[in-house]
């Protein structure tokens, strides 16, 4: 596996706030962005941010930070009730042109993604339950990597986690609210609606439609995601019984994960 070297200097030490102790990396970050490495480079010049890869829809690998570095990648948001994801997290970004909610990945792209993520996962021991959406952890503000990654089928390969189907769910499990299955999966639930929609995206997106608002271009809606989400949301309808559970299947899987 060839990687390109591009390092840029938008990073810190991955170091406790409180405690001032060093922080071990053990998560993922899945990122998408619209535009190809070297305009994102540029961008990332531009507002100072950075992530520790990219990959390109032709299968390259952009290294831009050192790994043993804190990327600023995430931003706002949290998982598993960790706040500062940038200092636990390796920060990958895929190029795809329609933020991957019309098409699916290309095969040779998803490779290089695969190879990447296994690397990283064995040399720092990375949990599935730990490796995510950007929209995971940040349901209000992000979309990426979109409906069409392939949670499922990375899963086969111990990149992330995908419940069972099974409908042996514990009683611990199956009385909980919705907000209550949310959270003990890992989302931030201030807004709810927001965090089940991201669900929804990662578990169940064929539950997504195509065109999310009619009186948008699809791509415009996503690229503004955080100031046009809220339309979507007071349209979302109470959860199905076929939401309900899996979001108790996913809730099983990921239950007293640490």
């Amino acid at each position: 596996m060839t990687i390109i070297q591009n390092p840029l200097p938008y990073f810190n030490q991955r170091i406790d706030k409180i405690s001032q102790k060093p922080i071990k990396i053990d998560m993922i970050v899945v990122h998408c962005s619209l535009y190809t490495a070297h305009e994102m480079i540029d961008i990332f010049k531009g507002q100072e941010l950075s992530a520790h890869y990219i990959i390109e829809a032709n299968g390259d690998i952009i290294q831009l930070v050192d790994e043993k570095n804190r990327a600023w990648h995430a931003g706002i948001g949290s998982w598993r009730s960790i706040n500062d994801i940038n200092a636990h997290s390796i920060g990958i970004e895929l190029v795809h042109p329609t933020l991957g909610h019309l098409s699916p990945y290309p095969e040779i792209q998803l490779n290089s993604f695969r190879k990447l993520t296994k690397q990283i996962i064995n040399k720092y021991r990375i949990q599935p339950h730990h490796i995510f959406a950007h929209s995971d952890m940040a349901p209000t503000r992000r979309y990426d990597p979109g409906r069409f990654f392939p949670w499922k089928n990375l899963a086969k390969d111990g990149i992330g986690s995908w419940p069972a189907d099974t409908n042996i769910i514990p009683d611990d499990i199956k009385h909980l609210s919705v907000k209550k299955l949310l959270e003990e999966i890992g989302y931030p639930t201030d807004n709810e609606k927001a965090a089940l929609y991201a669900f929804l995206r990662h578990f169940m997106p064929e539950e997504i439609p195509d065109r999310e608002v009619s009186d948008k271009d699809q791509i415009d809606f996503l690229w503004h995601y955080e100031e046009n989400l809220p339309k979507v949301l007071e349209k979302l309808p109470m959860p199905s019984e076929s939401i309900i559970n899996r979001l108790q299947q996913v809730a099983r899987t990921y239950k007293k994960k640490h």
